[in-house]
C-alpha cells in the first residue's frame, strides 16, 4: 500500500496480516502472556470501541501512562484505529511534569496502569481532566468490532515528546503515512522477517523502542517481546535465555552494564545481530561485545522526530567508530556551517532526507520556524542535536514535508565516521520556511 492510498495505518499492520493468513502467528510476547496477530487485532478493536464509547473522536488526544505490554500496544493502536492521536508518556515523570504535558496536548482521556493511577490522577486533576481509566476498564466486551476510521495518510497518528534537554519538551507530530516507512530500516537494512524474534531494552514511549519493538516487527509479521520492567542485566539475560531473540536492540550504557555483569558467552547466541543507538557507541564496547558474545553491534542514528533510523551500519559490514551509511529511502550530504563543501576529515553538517520525519512540533511555532523550512521541491527542517563523536554541541537540522520521501535532516558530523561524501549546498536548501504548528 502506498502512503497516498493509506487510510489508516492500523490496517496495514494488523488487518492485512490476518488477511494474509498470518493471524495465528505470535505477534507480541510478554512475561504475562502472548497474543497472536488475530488476538492483537481483536484487542485493538476492543480498545478502539472503548474509546469511541467514551466519545473519543478523530483528532482527540489519548494519553498513555502504561508499562510496556499488550495493554500499551492495544491502547496505542486502538487510538490510531479511531483516528485519535496517541500520546505515549514517560512513566518515570512526576505528576507536575505529566500535568504540563497533558495541558500541552489537550488530552481527552488518560489510560493509566493501576500502579500509576496515583500520579496519573494527580496530573489529570492539575490539568483539569476528569477521565482517567485503567486499560481493562477501557476495553469493550470481547467480540466487539471497531472499523478503522478512514482518516487518510496526512492525519495525525501519534506524538512523541522530546526529552527537553534543549528547553521544555516538544511534541513531534507524526502522521499515519510515517508508520509504513519502517520497511526501509526494518526490511531493507536488517532484513526482518516473519521468523524473527525482537527484544528491545528501551521503553515504548521512546521513539527507538516504538519503532523497533512494535512497528518494525508488526510490519514484518515477526514477533516482539515486551517487558514491563526497566532493563537490568538479570532481566535481559533471562529474556535472552528464554525468548532467544534473533534481533537485540539496546543503548551503549546497557551494553556496558551487560559486559560488566560477566554473563555467559552464549547469552546472545540466538541473535543474528545487535543494534545500538541513542548515544555514541564507544569502540571498546563494540570490540568487547563482539569478543565476548560473538555478535556484532550495528550502530545507527534515529531521533524522536524520525522514529526510525536515518543512518545505520549494515549486517556483516559494521566497523568500530562508524554509524554506517544512509538507510534506503534516505539521502544524505555533508556541508559546513556556511553550506559549503566539507573538506575531508573536517567536521560537517549532515543533511538527511527521510520519509518518516515528523510534520513539526505541536504549538511550537518559533521552534518549528527555526527547525522546519521548505525548498522549492517541498522539503523542510529540524534543529539542535548533540553531534556524535565530536565532543561538542552543535546545531543540526531536519527537514520534513507533506509529501512522502521529501524530508531533510541536518546534523553535525565527521565525514570519516559516516561514510557520506561531502557536497555543495546547491539544490539542498530552500528560501521559504514553514509556518509550523
Amino acid at each position: 500500500m502506498t502512503p497516498a492510498a493509506l487510510s489508516n495505518a492500523t490496517v496495514e499492520f494488523l488487518d492485512a496480516a490476518v488477511e494474509e493468513g498470518q493471524g495465528a502467528r505470535r505477534a507480541l510476547v510478554t512475561p504475562a502472556g502472548a497474543a497472536t496477530y488475530a488476538e492483537l487485532l481483536a484487542l485493538v478493536e476492543r480498545a478502539g470501541a472503548g474509546l469511541r464509547a467514551r466519545g473519543v473522536a478523530a483528532g482527540d488526544r489519548v494519553a498513555l501512562l502504561l508499562p510496556d505490554g499488550l495493554a500499551w500496544a492495544a491502547t496505542f493502536l486502538g487510538a490510531l484505529r479511531v483516528g485519535a492521536v496517541a500520546i505515549p508518556l514517560n512513566t518515570r515523570l512526576g505528576a507536575p511534569e505529566l500535568a504540563a504535558l497533558l495541558v500541552d496536548c489537550a488530552a481527552a482521556i488518560v489510560v493509566a496502569d493501576p500502579a500509576l493511577a496515583g500520579p496519573a490522577r494527580e496530573a489529570a486533576a492539575r490539568a483539569g481532566l476528569s477521565t482517567v481509566l485503567d486499560p481493562e476498564t477501557l476495553l469493550a466486551p470481547p467480540g466487539e468490532g471497531c472499523a478503522p476510521a478512514p482518516v487518510g495518510p496526512d492525519a495525525m497518528a501519534f506524538w512523541i515528546y522530546t526529552s527537553g534537554t534543549t528547553g521544555s519538551p516538544k511534541a513531534a507530530v507524526h502522521l499515519h503515512r510515517n508508520l509504513p516507512a519502517c520497511r526501509h530500516y526494518g526490511g531493507e537494512v536488517l532484513g526482518v522477517g516473519a521468523e524473527d524474534r525482537v527484544f528491545v531494552t528501551s521503553k515504548l514511549f521512546f521513539a527507538y523502542a516504538l519503532g523497533n519493538a512494535l512497528l518494525v516487527p508488526l510490519f514484518a509479521r515477526a514477533q516482539s517481546f515486551l517487558h514491563p520492567g526497566w532493563a537490568d542485566a538479570a532481566t535481559v539475560a533471562a529474556v535472552a535465555r528464554e525468548y532467544r531473540p534473533t534481533l537485540f536492540f539496546s543503548v551503549p550504557a546497557v551494553y556496558s552494564k551487560l559486559l560488566a555483569a560477566d554473563l555467559p558467552a552464549d547469552t546472545f547466541a540466538s541473535a543474528r545481530v545487535c543494534v545500538s543507538a541513542g548515544e555514541r557507541l564507544p569502540g571498546e564496547v563494540y570490540r568487547a561485545w563482539r569478543a565476548r558474545f560473538g555478535v556484532e553491534i550495528l550502530d545507527g542514528i534515529g531521533a524522536t522526530e524520525t522514529i526510525f533510523m536515518m543512518l545505520s551500519s549494515r549486517p556483516g559490514a559494521s566497523r568500530e567508530g562508524t554509524t554506517g551509511t544512509p538507510v534506503p529511502g534516505t539521502e544524505a550530504r555533508l556541508l559546513d556551517a556556511a553550506g559549503a563543501r566539507v573538506a575531508r576529515g573536517a567536521q560537517g553538517v549532515l543533511w538527511v532526507r527521510t520519509p518518516s520525519l515528523a510534520r513539526g512540533y505541536w504549538q511550537r511555532p518559533e521552534a518549528t520556524e527555526r527547525a522546519f523550512a521548505e525548498s522549492g521541491s517541498g522539503p523542510a527542517t529540524y534543529t539542535t542535536w548533540t553531534p556524535t563523536g565530536t565532543g561538542s554541541t552543535a546545531a543540526a537540522r531536519m527537514i520534513s514535508s507533506r509529501s512522502p520521501g521529501s524530508g531533510w535532516c541536518r546534523r553535525t558530523w565527521r565525514p570519516s565516521r559516516s561514510g557520506i561524501p561531502p557536497c555543495s549546498r546547491r539544490g539542498w536548501w530552500g528560501r521559504r520556511r514553514s509556518r509550523g504548528w
